[in-house]
C-alpha cells in the first residue's frame, strides 16, 4: 500500500544522443533532432507500487521503469525528438485491484547538445484511510422545575452535538410510569406527570449508529393541600473491605523473605523461614484499601516478641505500606504474626508462622 503522506521526488533528465563522428576527410556530423531522456524517480519501493510507467506525448512513448533495490530507484531511457514534451507518470499498486495508485506529470525540453533537468512530483492517489464515527456529544440536559406538583408540565431540553455533521434524533423516556410527553422525539419538550413520585427523565441522542444518553431527576408532589410529601436526597458511598495482600521479613541473618495473599486458591503456606532469637527483623505489610475516601488504620499484631511500628503510608488510603521493627523472642517460640487493616469498621488480615531458633 502506498504511504499516504509526503510526496515522491523524481529527477527526469534529458540528453541528445550526439550523431556518430564522421571521417576526419569527412563533412562534420549534423544533429539528428533526437535526445535522450533519463528518467529516475526516488522515495517509493517495489513493496509500495509493481510497476510505474512513463508516457512522453506528443512522441507518444512509453516506457516502464525499472526498480534497482539497491539505490531504491525506479529508472529507465527514453529516447524522444528534440522539442517540448509532457512527461506522464503512472504508479501501479502490487494489488491488481488499485489500478493506478499514484500518478504526476512535467515536461522536459530536449534540445540539440543540452542536457535539460526537470522535477516530477508524483502523487498517491489513493482514497484517504477512514476512521471511527465520532459519537454526539450531550453538552446539557435540563428541566425548567425539578420539584413540581401532580399534573403540572415542565420543560425539559438536551443540548447536543454531532462533529460529523449528522443528523440526531432524539428519545426520552421515564422511569414513571404515569408520566407523559409531550414530543418524545423532540430535543425540546414538556413533561407531566399524573401520581406523586421521584422520576428520573432520561434522553437518547442518536446519530447512525451512535448512541448517548443523559438524565435528569424530578419531585413530582401531590397537588397542594395534599399528603405533604417532602423530598429526600439519597447519596450512597460505598466502602470496599481493605485487603492485605503480601507480608515481607528481612534481617540480618536471613534472605528478603515475602508471602503473598492466596486470592486465587492456588495453595502454598502462609509459614516465614525460622529465625534467631533476640535478632531484630524488619517487616513490612501492604494493603490495598481500594479507595481514597475513609479514616484508614493498619497494624501489626504479633503472638510473641516486641514490635516497633515505624512508617506507615496509608493515611490516604490506597494501594500503601506499613513497616515495623520485630524482636524475636527466645529459642523455640513459635510466633504469629498478623497484618491488619481496617477502613470504617470493616477489618482484614493476614497470618504467617514463624518459629524461632
Amino acid at each position: 500500500m502506498l504511504k499516504k503522506t509526503g510526496l515522491v521526488v523524481g529527477t527526469l533528465m534529458g540528453a541528445l544522443a550526439l550523431a556518430g563522428c564522421g571521417q576526419d576527410a569527412g563533412p562534420a556530423a549534423q544533429p539528428s533532432g533526437e535526445g535522450m531522456t533519463s528518467v529516475s524517480v526516488r522515495g517509493l519501493s517495489a513493496s509500495q507500487i509493481a510497476s510505474l510507467v512513463i508516457t512522453a506525448q506528443p512522441a507518444n512513448v512509453t516506457k516502464t521503469l525499472s526498480y534497482d533495490p539497491s539505490t531504491g530507484l525506479f529508472t529507465g531511457r527514453l529516447v524522444l525528438p528534440a522539442g517540448t514534451h509532457t512527461l506522464t507518470a503512472q504508479g501501479y499498486g502490487t494489488d491488481p485491484s488499485q489500478g493506478v495508485v499514484a500518478s504526476g506529470s512535467g515536461t522536459v525540453t530536449v534540445t540539440p547538445n543540452t542536457t535539460t533537468t526537470v522535477t516530477l512530483r508524483i502523487h498517491d492517489q489513493t482514497p484517504k484511510q477512514g476512521q471511527q464515527d465520532i459519537a454526539p456529544i450531550i453538552r446539557s440536559v435540563s428541566a425548567t422545575k425539578a420539584d413540581l406538583v401532580v399534573n403540572e408540565a415542565i420543560t425539559v431540553t438536551v443540548d447536543a452535538v454531532d462533529l460529523d455533521g449528522d443528523a440526531l434524533s432524539y428519545t426520552w423516556s421515564s422511569d414513571c410510569a404515569s408520566s407523559t410527553f409531550g414530543s418524545p422525539t423532540a430535543a425540546t419538550t414538556t413533561w407531566s406527570s399524573g401520581t406523586a413520585a421521584s422520576c428520573t427523565l432520561q434522553v437518547n441522542v442518536s446519530s447512525r449508529a451512535q448512541n448517548v444518553h443523559e438524565s435528569v431527576a424530578v419531585l413530582v408532589y401531590s397537588a397542594p393541600g395534599g399528603g405533604g410529601e417532602g423530598g429526600a436526597q439519597v447519596n450512597g458511598e460505598y466502602v470496599p473491605r481493605p485487603l492485605v495482600t503480601s507480608l515481607y521479613l528481612s534481617g540480618p541473618d536471613i534472605a528478603y523473605q515475602s508471602l503473598y495473599r492466596d486470592t486465587y486458591g492456588y495453595g502454598g503456606v502462609a509459614n516465614f523461614a525460622p529465625v534467631n532469637a533476640g535478632q531484630q527483623y524488619e517487616l513490612n505489610i501492604n494493603v490495598n484499601f481500594d479507595t481514597t475516601y475513609g479514616v484508614f488504620e493498619t497494624g501489626l499484631e504479633a503472638s510473641c516478641g516486641t514490635l516497633e511500628k515505624r512508617y506507615d503510608s496509608c493515611s490516604y488510603g490506597g494501594y500503601c505500606y506499613s513497616y515495623f521493627l520485630w524482636t524475636a523472642p527466645a529459642s523455640g517460640s513459635i510466633c504469629k504474626l498478623t497484618g491488619y487493616a481496617i477502613n470504617d469498621g470493616l477489618r482484614d488480615d493476614f497470618s504467617a508462622g514463624i518459629r524461632v531458633r
